[in-house]
């Protein structure tokens, strides 16, 4: 195709000098040589571009850069993993807050209550009834991990002053103390709201450590892609433009050749043509050279980039003085499947999904909780001297001490409960349907 465009140049440009030569010929019959042989080539060195000058700088010194130091200062500044940096972080801190629903409680209160009412009792000799208590308590409670169950311990006290004249003592202490518990046999049984929120937030703080290692690997990967292809847009410059002053060397040779007539002006022509091409070559080859420069600088320089940066890296790299090495192929699809972070994710949005529908299901289940209780309590006081006659003598006086001193002895006055829990919403329809989406949507 361009050897049939230069026929049609070269035909063009000619038959002009074939009319004039047919018209003027000699008596002898022989073409009168013409007036002007010889071929004209413009001469554009004056106005060339600068990157078509001889020896144009398009690569030129810059700061020198190696792959590493490539890779470390993209991890630095790239604003992506900056954010994905902290989401690990941000996963173990709610993982350790979904543990902090096993925390033991510890609770205390105090009250003053004065309560006075009418007499009623006809063996109380006061008008009005007047009572004064005085007391608190203080209690330990434990969610057990795993299984759900919840204990307690409390113990409370008082002091009690009455204007009663058949309480035996004024004042009156009294103080108690129990341990409860209450254990699911069905419905909250391992799968209960804490312990799930707890699977939950350890495979989250799984999900958000591989989402960083992509992140990362991501940008190592675009950086180290950057870095060759501008060490192979550089060399593609050094490489058009040896071309390019190999077509202008050729050029004026042929032009010489030309006109001491040993070529036609078709070499000419064909001679610009590559000169031409060559040319092209040199400006493309710049301009994917520049490109990946930018593109390296953005990479590397991020977030320090700034309108007024004017920066040009140098890759001391040589692909050449790398050792080549054989690849397995099938060792390499396996090492892929098993470390690749994408696929790590999406397992363990699998296993998440796993844990939810776990929790539905039990969530279905009927309430059967069993409850315990078990303690003691005690009383000890002032003996009332306003008992009546009626009542007897008032009991000795006692410590406050005296009404704790009997708990977890055979005299004690131990107090003892187990009671049955059960409940279930019918027809149940929320816990199934929450089932039934949980299914589907780990399909």
């Amino acid at each position: 195709m361009k050897r049939s465009l230069l026929w049609i140049l070269v035909l063009v440009c000619g038959v002009p000098g074939m009319v004039s030569g047919a018209g003027a010929q000699s008596p002898s019959g022989s073409a009168a040589p013409p007036a002007e042989e010889s071929m004209v080539v413009s001469d554009r060195g004056s106005d060339l571009p600068d990157d078509l000058l001889p020896g144009a700088p398009i690569v030129s010194a810059g700061r020198p850069l190696s792959v590493a130091e490539a890779v470390a200062l993209s991890i630095r500044n790239n604003l992506d993993v900056e954010v994905q940096r902290y989401e690990p972080l941000i996963a173990e801190a709610g993982r350790e807050e979904a543990w902090g629903a096993f925390d033991p409680k510890i609770s205390a209160d105090f009250a003053y209550d004065v309560r006075k009412s009418p007499n009623t009792f006809p063996l109380n000799s006061v008008a009005n009834n007047r009572d004064r208590v005085m007391g608190g308590g203080i209690g330990l409670e434990q969610l057990v991990p795993y299984l759900g169950a919840s204990f307690s311990a409390r113990f409370e006290s008082s002091e009690t002053v009455t204007r009663s004249t058949f309480q035996p003592f004024d004042p009156q202490y009294d103080s108690s103390f129990f341990l409860s518990g209450r254990i699911p046999l069905a419905r909250g049984l391992i799968w209960n709201r804490p312990w799930t929120n707890v699977k939950l937030s350890e495979i989250t703080s799984g999900i958000s450590r591989e989402a960083f290692r992509n992140a990362l690997m991501d940008n190592v990967r675009s950086t180290v892609n950057d870095y060759w292809n501008l060490v192979a847009a550089r060399d593609k410059v050094r490489v058009a433009q040896k071309s390019l002053e190999t077509a202008r060397a050729l050029l004026e040779q042929t032009r010489t050749q030309y006109e001491v007539g040993v070529v036609s002006r078709v070499e000419v022509v064909e001679a610009e043509a590559g000169v031409a091409g060559r040319e092209f070559d040199v400006i493309r080859a710049a301009n994917d050279y520049r490109n990946a420069q930018d593109r390296l600088i953005d990479t590397v320089l991020g977030r320090e980039l700034s309108a007024r940066t004017s920066l040009q890296f140098d890759p001391t790299e040589d692909p050449e003085s790398y050792e080549l090495r054989q690849v397995d192929v099938d060792a390499s699809v396996r090492a892929a499947f098993r470390n690749r972070p994408e696929l790590r994710i999406e397992d363990q949005k699998i296993e998440q999904g796993e844990v939810d529908l776990r929790f539905a299901k039990n969530q279905r289940l009927p309430q059967v909780d069993l409850e315990l209780r078990y303690g003691f309590v005690g009383v000890s006081g002032d003996g009332n001297d306003s008992l009546g006659a009626f009542f007897g003598s008032p009991p000795p006086d006692s410590a406050y001490g005296d009404s704790t001193e009997d708990f977890f002895t055979g005299s004690g006055a131990d107090n003892y409960s187990v009671k049955g829990v059960f409940s279930i919403p019918f027809p149940n329809t929320t816990a199934r349907k929450r089932v039934l989406k949980r299914d589907l949507e780990l399909r």
